[in-house]
């Protein structure tokens, strides 16, 4: 049963998705080991905004006794323990993948909204109940994944402040083709952070670090500075308060 435990690491990372709700993302052809991306998910908290694009590549087949059996679909049946206050969505028509050997078969999830409320405990556990299916029996798999919700204030203030109510924070065009502009508007004179961050949330760019006057500021991201294809956040951070946009990066 070798292939069946990258399985069930893989839907441990499938934690949310809507049946009603399609094409809210798209798979990012550069992960092929199978799995899901990031790992593990990172935290939110309550009154922040939070986007979270996760990838997962599924299994072909799987060993049982000598033998290698092919899977034959995969259906991601229900959730429960959602945090409250967040949408999800999975990229195909009632969140059923069927492979397609020798093709990887691929998937992604968009998981956004602002979280409400806080874990009761430090780390939340999300049940997910998913069926790997063969052409002879179905395989049931109950799994659970932390998702912790953090009470504010988390870094950053959770309820903007008058000076930031109206920060207008905007990215254009969006996805990403060669360049994009970042605009906000600012209150006052203040330190200002823009950066390009991955998944796994490291720095992959740092677009701005200084102060800008107030009123009106645009800010462009050049992406093709070292930035590959996919799916990344910039952020925006003010001395009181955060904030993240997902960005898409496309290229011809």
């Amino acid at each position: 049963m070798k292939k069946i435990l990258p399985l069930f690491s893989l839907l441990v990372g499938l934690t949310v998705w809507s049946n009603s709700a399609v094409g809210q993302c798209t798979p990012d052809p550069t992960y092929t080991a199978v799995g899901y991306y990031p790992n593990p998910l990172p935290d939110g908290c309550v009154g922040q905004p939070y986007n979270q694009v996760i990838n997962f590549v599924f299994p072909n087949d799987t060993t049982i006794g000598g033998f290698t059996i092919p899977f034959t679909q995969f259906d991601l049946t229900s959730i429960a323990n959602i945090p409250q206050g967040l949408i999800y969505a999975c990229n195909a028509n009632n969140c059923t993948y069927v492979p397609a050997p020798p093709a990887i078969t691929r998937g992604c999830l968009l998981i956004s909204g602002t979280p409400t409320l806080a874990n009761a405990a430090p780390n939340d556990s999300v049940t997910i109940n998913a069926l790997a299916h063969t052409a002879a029996f179905n395989i049931p798999v109950v799994l659970k994944i932390g998702l912790k919700i953090n009470a504010a204030p988390c870094g950053a203030s959770s309820v903007e402040s008058d000076l930031d109510s109206k920060i207008n924070f905007a990215i254009s065009p969006n996805p990403i083709n060669g360049s994009t502009n970042v605009s906000f508007t600012l209150a006052k004179s203040q330190e200002v952070s823009v950066s390009v961050v991955d998944l796994n949330g490291r720095v992959m760019n740092e677009i701005q670090n200084g102060v800008m006057g107030s009123g009106y500021q645009q800010v462009n991201i050049n992406s093709n500075l070292n930035l590959a294809a996919g799916v990344y956040y910039v952020k925006l951070n003010l001395p009181s308060s955060s904030y993240s946009k997902v960005v898409k990066i496309i290229k011809f």
